[in-house]
């Protein structure tokens, strides 16, 4: 992963924020130049073209839906699961604007460049969570009566569900705290009980 200079990550950062309030086709190098107050030759020495702005905003996104590593590598699956949604609350409270732009299908839908690295980062996600699940499921912790795909979409979709309700509720309620909230409903849900052990 590249490293960005801090005026580059302010351009990414302004053209994330014009993604989030006017979708992909507000963010033009006009738009962005007045954003970040310089002229366009000025934004060109920084970006090659709108691709580049565009690839420089998918490489963010990379970095931080990474799964977080955990502290103990001996974890147990339902704290592996924890940690990457908690996280995932942290770094969407932290940036609404990019919350809104990573969830937004709209963006990606009609950007097949966009899309395809989207995808990529989403089979990441769901290679983590469900390996968690199965490994979960194998040592008697997590229910087997459900297969993993589909508590990986119950546990993923539920936390969009929330993201999205906050980004339509202007960012009003503590993201981070309802999050936790969810995480121990959806933990009662698909955690073994100790009569199914």
């Amino acid at each position: 992963m590249r490293e960005f200079t801090p005026r580059q990550k302010e351009i990414i950062g302004k053209a994330v924020g014009i993604i989030a309030r006017e979708g992909i086709q507000g963010l033009t190098i006009k738009n962005l130049a007045r954003a970040v107050d310089v002229t366009e030759a000025a934004l060109y020495r920084h970006f090659k073209n709108k691709q580049a702005i565009l690839s420089a905003i998918i490489e963010r996104f990379e970095v931080v839906s990474r799964v977080p590593p955990h502290p103990d590598p001996r974890a147990e699956a339902l704290e592996l699961i924890e940690l990457f949604l908690l996280d995932r609350f942290e770094t969407f409270s932290a940036d609404p604007d990019l919350a809104k732009v990573m969830l937004s299908e709209e963006i990606f839908i009609h950007n097949e460049f966009m899309a395809t690295k989207q995808r990529s980062v989403m089979h990441g996600h769901r290679e983590f969570v469900v390996k968690a699940i199965e490994a979960g499921q194998k040592n008697g912790h997590i229910r087997r009566d459900i297969d993993p795909t589909s508590l990986f979409r119950i546990i993923v979709g539920s936390m969009r569900l929330l993201v999205t309700q906050w980004s339509f509720n202007n960012f009003t309620f503590d993201l981070k705290r309802e999050g936790r909230r969810l995480w121990q409903t959806v933990r009662a849900l698909i955690q073994t009980k100790p009569t199914e052990e």
